[in-house]
């Protein structure tokens, strides 16, 4: 590995981006309504600092998105290739994701892990990240991709 470095993303990397996602990221999925360059665009300009990118060199190695309210943050799409899992650098992007959003005062942070996804859900109880049984989610979608139905109910 030559030395890693940790970027707030830009519109120019979803390329690179695109292909982390689509080289095996299990547990990922991703909505053509929500994961388009030009969602992802909005993101990015919606939420400074909070979308960050492990970059090896030119190669992009580890990716997480994140949002916030002022409040409430949520991580979106948090993903290590799977030639580097191990290595620390989830460890370091999510420890650069937590520093980003603590400078900008935002109190709690949540993510969404599949209930078989049994990774994800190691690596963030090792980090101290704790598992909510107290509730339930619901969603709604409200603009349907190619791949949804277009009743949704809500």
């Amino acid at each position: 590995m030559k030395t890693l470095r940790i970027v707030q993303l830009t519109p120019e990397d979803y390329p690179a981006l695109l292909s982390l996602w689509q080289q095996g990221a299990p547990g990922v999925q991703l909505r053509e309504a929500d994961d388009n360059a030009t969602a992802i665009a909005s993101l990015l300009v919606r939420n400074p600092g909070l979308c960050l990118g492990a970059w090896d060199g030119a190669q992009l190695v580890g990716a997480v998105l994140a949002g916030c309210d002022g409040r409430r943050a949520y991580l979106y799409h948090f993903v290590v290739a799977t030639q580097w899992r191990g290595s620390g650098i989830g460890r370091t992007l999510a420890q650069a994701l937590t520093d980003a959003l603590r400078s900008q005062r935002v109190s709690k942070a949540h993510l969404f892990v599949l209930n078989d996804n049994q990774g994800a859900q190691q690596f963030w109880a090792a980090l101290g990240w704790r598992r909510r049984d107290d509730l339930t989610v619901y969603s709604c979608d409200l603009i349907d991709g190619p791949d949804e139905a277009d009743d949704h109910g809500c």
